[in-house]
């Protein structure tokens, strides 16, 4: 999908048009992303090339996105040197988590500020599974559960293999088209520990009773960033959740192009 100043959007792969007021000032396609450079800060050696294998199947990955693996020992030691400093920046987007409990580790203090001026600055990240949660001792992961616009106090432990997409727009259509509302995806296991969303919720695992979306979110974004329950079932992702990282990724690097609306 892409947005022009004739408030046209373009319908991937047929370019079909139609009516919208939530295009910007300025032609952008998204297609055009040529690369995406991904820093996948990883907890333990089983992850270390997990994300790298997932963005190079053929069938549900995407060879523009490049990943860098970094263990979080060494990102938590030295952060610039992956990240880079304000106005030179190394990456696109960095990405956390992707394993149950985050293998009990969390962000230095000093790996957390860092990042808090990278996402200040527009950065983006995707936080993974209990990477966010009080059930753990993550004070500095926790720390920036207001990037997310996200509470991590809600009482819900909700369990599925499946996702309900509850919102659709630029993330549900390219590079996958994944569906639109109401379609259910599957996923390996996973579920809530606590969060509630209060940001643009996508996804919400299906089958679980709840009183909103925002107490069920397997997917939700809010500004440049993204949270995500991706690694609660020994770093497993099926295809559809492959590609919904897929999407996910291009989405964060638009939003931080600053070119796509927040309501699309």
């Amino acid at each position: 999908m892409c947005c022009g100043s004739d408030n046209y959007a373009y319908e991937f792969p047929k370019k079909k048009h139609y009516k919208t007021n939530n295009c910007k000032a300025h032609a952008y396609d998204i297609s055009e992303i040529k690369e995406i450079k991904v820093l996948h800060v990883y907890p333990n050696n089983e992850t270390k090339l997990q994300l790298t294998n997932w963005m190079s199947d053929k069938k549900s990955g995407d060879e523009r996105i490049k990943v860098i693996p970094v263990s979080i020992e060494n990102f938590n030691n030295d952060p610039n040197s992956y990240l880079g400093d304000v106005g030179n920046w190394k990456i696109d987007v960095a990405v956390f988590g992707f394993w149950d409990c985050n293998a009990s580790k969390d962000l230095s203090a000093k790996s957390s500020s860092v990042l808090e001026t990278y996402m200040n600055s527009g950065g983006s990240v995707i936080f993974g599974h209990d990477t966010m949660t009080r059930s753990l001792n993550h004070p500095n992961f926790n720390r920036l559960a207001p990037y997310m616009n996200m509470s991590l106090d809600g009482g819900g432990y909700n369990r599925s293999t499946q996702v309900t997409i509850v919102r659709a727009g630029i993330f549900t259509e390219y590079p996958y088209r994944i569906g639109t509302q109401g379609t259910v995806l599957t996923i390996p296991s996973s579920h809530v520990t606590g969060q509630v969303a209060n940001g643009d919720v996508w996804l919400t695992f299906s089958g679980v009773s709840q009183s909103s979306y925002a107490a069920t979110v397997y997917l939700s974004t809010y500004k440049n960033n993204a949270f995500i329950q991706t690694g609660d079932h020994g770093g497993q992702a099926t295809q559809d959740e492959q590609k919904i990282i897929a999407n996910i990724i291009f989405y964060m690097k638009a939003n931080q192009d600053g070119l796509v609306s927040n309501n699309e």
